[in-house]
């Protein structure tokens, strides 16, 4: 099974058609949501890609959103891996 992890950092900004097309593909998606207090995972692991929506928070408002701390880490990680990330506005 191939499955991809999405972070949605608020309720409204969910994978929308993107989990459409996600499912068409027959790609499992894992869901992340730090908004209910869900922990960002430090790595991928089995994954295949990652999908980060977003949110009214900035990338500079780590102080104010730990969270985005991990997510970085994260998103640094998949890059060193060659795997696949799509960003969906998240300033």
């Amino acid at each position: 099974m191939t499955t991809i992890c999405a972070i949605e950092h608020i309720p409204c900004e969910t994978l929308g058609l993107v989990a459409d097309v996600l499912k068409e593909a027959d790609i499992t998606v894992q869901r992340v949501r730090p908004c209910k207090g869900e922990c960002i995972p430090p790595r991928l692991d089995s994954h295949v890609g990652l999908v980060v929506m977003g949110g009214p928070m900035g990338v500079y408002e780590q102080e104010a959103y730990p969270f985005l701390r991990q997510e970085i880490c994260l998103i640094e990680r998949t890059l060193s891996e060659g795997k696949p990330i799509l960003g969906i506005c998240l300033a």
